[in-house]
C-alpha cells in the first residue's frame, strides 16, 4: 500500500531527499512561483558544536539570529525583484527562476510506502541516533504521527525497535 500526502508548513522544501519516489514538486519552469520564502523560526538552532556527524545544535545569540533573519530576508527580496523584472521582460520562467534562492517555497506531493517511510524516519529523527536537519524533523514528526494512525501495528513495532527497521547490531551509536 502506498500513500499520497501533501505536507503543509514552512519545512516541506527540506524533505524530498530520501522520501519522494517521483518528480512531484511544483516546478518554477511551468508556473510563476509566489513570493513566499522560508526564514528560520526563532526556535531553530543556529550553531553547532562538535565534529561533523557527531555534533550538537545550539540556539545561537541574539546577534546571530538578527544576522540570519536580515540576510535571508534581504536576499529573498532582492532575488524576487530580479525574478519579477525578468518575467516582465518576457524571459522564460525556467530561465528567470535561476535567481531565486533555495528558501523559495514550493509545494510537493509525497508518495511512499511503509518501508520507505520507516527508512526516512530512521534517518531523519534523532530517536535512532541520527543528526537530522532541524527542518526535516519538523516534517518527520507529523509523518510519524500519520504513520501511527494509519498503520498502528507497524508503527508500534518500529518504535519498539528504537525507530529502526532492523534490530541494532551493537553499533557505536547504541553502545
Amino acid at each position: 500500500m502506498t500513500y499520497d500526502l501533501s505536507v503543509e508548513g514552512p519545512w516541506h522544501n527540506f524533505l524530498a531527499n530520501g522520501l519522494v519516489v517521483h518528480n512531484s514538486e511544483e516546478s518554477g519552469r511551468y508556473r510563476e512561483l509566489g513570493p513566499v520564502f522560508y526564514i528560520p523560526p526563532k526556535d531553530r538552532p543556529l550553531t553547532q558544536t562538535g565534529k561533523a556527524m557527531d555534533y550538537c545544535f545550539e540556539p545561537g545569540t541574539d546577534e546571530q539570529r538578527f544576522v540570519v533573519e536580515s540576510e535571508y530576508g534581504g536576499i529573498a527580496i532582492k532575488a524576487w525583484r530580479s525574478y519579477q523584472r525578468q518575467l516582465s521582460s518576457g524571459i522564460a520562467r525556467e530561465v528567470a527562476r535561476g535567481v531565486l534562492p533555495l528558501n523559495t517555497m514550493s509545494t510537493g506531493i509525497l508518495t511512499f510506502n511503509a518501508v520507505s517511510l520507516m527508512h526516512f524516519l530512521e534517518l531523519r529523527t534523532p530517536e535512532a541516533g541520527s543528526h537530522p536537519q532541524f527542518e526535516v524533523t519538523q516534517v518527520a514528526y507529523p509523518l510519524a504521527q500519520f504513520f501511527s494512525v494509519y498503520a498502528p501495528v507497524s508503527f508500534a513495532a518500529f518504535a519498539d525497535n528504537g525507530w529502526r527497521l532492523k534490530p541494532c547490531s551493537g553499533c557505536r551509536k547504541c553502545e
